[in-house]
């Protein structure tokens, strides 16, 4: 009688054993995947360090551009300073052979190169202003791409996780509950 009767629970016995291997197999496949995600956690860490220290490097990089532009400005009043003081000088003072259309030509050559230092100095606040904004606008925007990467995978991670755990919850009630039918049958 108690070998009919473990033939007639041999079959149940058996799926599930079978259950409990595949319940085996996705267990170590999840932990696998976990484990894989939180490589990937961890490349994105590295990437997002990076992303600031770049973001830091274009700070640093504004700053210095803005001190050469100071020192430029600087110097471009110096020079336009002692131009007018140059120009005075010599206006001032009467040339061995003076010449109206001589005069008239240093004048024009010293507004000229004041103009031309003015101008170029315009520019350079333009360039600098330029450059400063692409600067802080490309290291704005590389950060907020690599944060909202990163939110969005975390999330993701998130999401996986808790699936995850609640198919190992799953997982853990299917087992027990095998392991109760089992240790049922066997003690029958």
């Amino acid at each position: 009688e108690v070998e009919r009767e473990v033939r007639a629970r041999y079959p149940a016995l058996m799926s599930q054993r079978q259950e409990a291997e595949r319940l085996r197999r996705l267990s170590e496949q999840l932990t696998r995947q976990n484990e894989g995600l939180l490589t990937q956690a961890q490349e994105l860490q590295v990437a997002s360090r990076e992303s600031e220290v770049r973001a830091k490097k274009a700070e640093h990089s504004q700053q210095i551009v803005e001190a050469h532009a100071r020192d430029l400005s600087k110097q471009l009043a110096i020079l336009v300073h002692e131009n007018r003081r140059l120009t005075a000088s010599s206006v001032g003072r009467p040339s061995p052979h003076p010449s109206d259309v001589e005069a008239f030509e240093a004048d024009r050559r010293a507004f000229r190169t004041v103009q031309d230092l003015v101008d170029q100095n315009e520019q350079l606040k333009k360039s600098v202003a330029r450059l400063t904004g692409e600067c802080e606008t490309e290291a704005q925007r590389e950060l907020k791409a690599m944060r909202t990467r990163e939110d969005e995978q975390a999330e993701m991670m998130k999401k996986h996780l808790a699936t995850k755990a609640e198919e190992m919850k799953a997982l853990a009630d299917t087992v027990t509950r095998v392991t109760a039918e089992r240790d049922e049958i066997q003690r029958q």
